[in-house]
């Protein structure tokens, strides 16, 4: 799976999923380059310290609010 997603233009990823948080996944994906979206319901300050410059995409949220994150990740925002 992960050599599918390295080859990946962009990564919305949910923080927590079913009890398990994506950070391994997440930080070989930002090792390859691969810009990072992490959406979470507790905000970036609910992010470990090490995560908290990465685009966040707060929940909920809306379509609106889901472009002008991945606009930001790639850096056209």
């Amino acid at each position: 799976m992960l050599e599918a997603a390295a080859a990946a233009d962009i990564a919305v990823l949910d923080v927590n999923i079913g009890g398990h948080v994506i950070f391994p996944f997440a930080e070989q994906l930002k090792a390859r380059g691969v810009p990072l979206v992490l959406a979470t319901g507790y905000g970036r300050d609910g992010l470990p310290e090490a995560w908290r410059d990465v685009t966040v995409l707060s929940k909920p949220y809306g379509f609106d609010d889901l472009a002008q994150a991945l606009l930001t990740a790639k850096g056209l925002a």
